[in-house]
């Protein structure tokens, strides 16, 4: 089941990828990648059953449940998430089901952030806090952060974790 692929220039120094989202702006970014010497992809992960074990521009599309499998046996270690459309719940849950594995995950920008549907190297980016909150974001008060931590020892445990790393970003500021 875990078939061959495309293969990229052969680099040491790339990273095995998978693109979560077969869709158009998956698609956009498996042939963007193509001749990357930083990013080697191995193929598609989509949650559409029908879509698995097909063939998209020479990449197998897998079943997310096979990711284990994948990252064991093909030394994945980052995911693409090619899901600019998606509600930010399914995106919670994806991200939720990714945060099991040690895998760097990277994202596109939302369709709002993609112009004339075009998307490359550049577009893609580390997630942000923002990305994984299930609400809008509420602004910080500055005066009382500034006060509880101003002059202060702070210890944030946890501080490996998307939240506690932002929590340190604050503090520093």
């Amino acid at each position: 089941i875990l078939g061959e692929n495309k293969s990229n220039k052969n680099n040491n120094l790339s990273v095995e990828t998978l693109i979560y989202g077969a869709g158009n702006s998956g698609r956009q970014l498996a042939i963007s990648l193509e001749n990357s010497l930083e990013f080697k992809v191995f193929g598609f992960i989509d949650d559409d059953k029908t879509l698995h074990s097909q063939v998209l521009n020479g990449y197998t599309i897998y079943d997310p449940n096979l990711l284990n499998k994948l990252i064991e046996k093909k030394n994945i270690k980052l995911v693409l998430l090619a899901l600019p459309s998606v509600s930010r719940f399914k995106r919670n849950k994806i991200l939720e089901k990714l945060g099991k594995y040690k895998l760097k995950v990277q994202t596109l920008p939302s369709v709002s952030d993609i112009i004339d549907g075009k998307i490359t190297l550049s577009d893609i980016k580390e997630l942000d806090v923002n990305d994984i909150l299930n609400r809008e974001i509420v602004p910080a008060k500055k005066d009382l952060l500034s006060k509880n931590i101003k002059n202060q020892v702070v210890l944030v445990t946890g501080a490996g974790g998307s939240i506690g790393s932002e929590i340190c970003r604050q503090i520093v500021k």
